[in-house]
């Protein structure tokens, strides 16, 4: 059971002891961290050792629909430094990142608001003629519903630090349950560790919007592997001084793993439909071996043209698009339709049935 019980942290606690989790809102300093305010982004709340919880049954969060997105204020308001300017998009992505990755790490259950894993940048108040300051009374109004978002590379590559530190979690439950975690979560240069039996965990990162460095120590010495890069380090046992890029982090894990594969490019050019006849939540599921727009018709068998959908610079990979949208909510009549879809010199035909009320 999760309480939204929103008081003073002594009554959490007991809360906490009687097997209840909580929710812990720690969206100002995360999106402080992103944004590059580091004087105020020290998010060790966000842990249920900071609160005091025996165990970890705190659920903190970095957005919710009662918060601002971190994507939204960092390209509004962010820092910038030498050549460095979180405003950028792809900056700011790769601050959702660094992010992520000590927000999915703290052990304890984790709460992702939809989009998040992708880098939504709309505002929670979005319908809102006073923005996301002053009398917002419009956060849980429809807001742009962004299916492409991983069909963008840097998107992906987000949606892609969310899942691998996911995996882990889940290949390694002991080490997020009942791991001992320490942390400095203080200034620009945080650190986190989780030691346990089952994988140890050592989390660095440069929240500042310049080049850094700190010192670092290591649990135990010998050969850590940076977990997205398989990269070695040496770690002594004792201090040791590491410098980081603004907005750059590592991973070390005690054993030598890899994490979530990218998707294979596929060899060939294709289309399916998952499934066929269509039904709700059908998809049509293409390959693209290469890089390119693409453009999708749809016929019915008089050769009468009745949809159209286009994507502009898709990824190589395999991609899905859901039926509906790609009908742009045309309602079509019972019966065989022809699909094309063409993207560069490829060019693909497939069937479609729409079944009968």
């Amino acid at each position: 059971m999760i309480l939204e019980h929103l008081t003073d942290n002594t009554e959490e606690k007991d809360l906490a002891a009687a097997g209840m989790m909580l929710w812990g809102n720690m969206n100002y300093n995360f999106n402080e961290a992103t944004m590059g305010y580091v004087g105020t982004s020290n998010f060790e709340w966000a842990t249920h050792t900071a609160r005091g919880f025996a165990q970890p049954y705190l659920v903190s969060y970095m957005e919710s629909h009662d918060e601002e997105r971190l994507m939204y204020k960092n390209i509004r308001y962010g820092n910038q430094g030498p050549s460095y300017n979180v405003k950028d998009t792809l900056t700011a992505l790769k601050r959702n990142e660094l992010a992520t990755v000590f927000y999915m790490s703290i052990p304890g259950p984790r709460m992702i608001w939809e989009f998040g894993e992708v880098g939504y940048d709309y505002s929670r108040c979005y319908l809102s003629t006073n923005g996301e300051g002053g009398d917002c009374n419009k956060k849980t109004d429809p807001k742009p519903i962004r299916w492409d978002y991983p069909q963008q590379p840097q998107r992906k590559h987000l949606f892609d630090t969310y899942a691998s530190v996911a995996k882990l979690r889940k290949d390694f439950p002991a080490t997020f349950t009942t791991g001992a975690i320490s942390y400095n979560l203080n200034g620009a240069f945080k650190t986190m560790q989780i030691i346990s039996t089952d994988l140890s965990v050592v989390v660095v990162g440069n929240f500042d919007v310049s080049a850094g460095s700190a010192v670092v120590t290591f649990p135990q010495s010998g050969t850590w592997y940076e977990y997205f890069t398989n990269e070695k380090f040496t770690a002594s046992g004792s201090a040791q001084v590491m410098n980081l890029a603004a907005g750059d982090y590592k991973l070390f894990i005690n054993k030598n793993l890899k994490p979530v594969e990218p998707d294979p490019v596929p060899a060939i050019f294709s289309i399916s439909i998952q499934s066929n006849p269509v039904r709700s939540g059908s998809r049509l599921v293409y390959a693209l071996p290469q890089a390119g727009n693409v453009s999708i018709a749809v016929y019915d068998m008089l050769g009468r043209r009745m949809a159209v959908y286009n994507a502009s610079g898709q990824p190589a990979g395999t991609r899905s698009v859901s039926i509906n949208q790609m009908l742009g909510g045309r309602s079509l009549s019972a019966g065989m339709y022809m699909l094309k879809i063409k993207a560069g010199d490829f060019e693909a035909t497939g069937r479609m049935v729409i079944p009968g009320k």
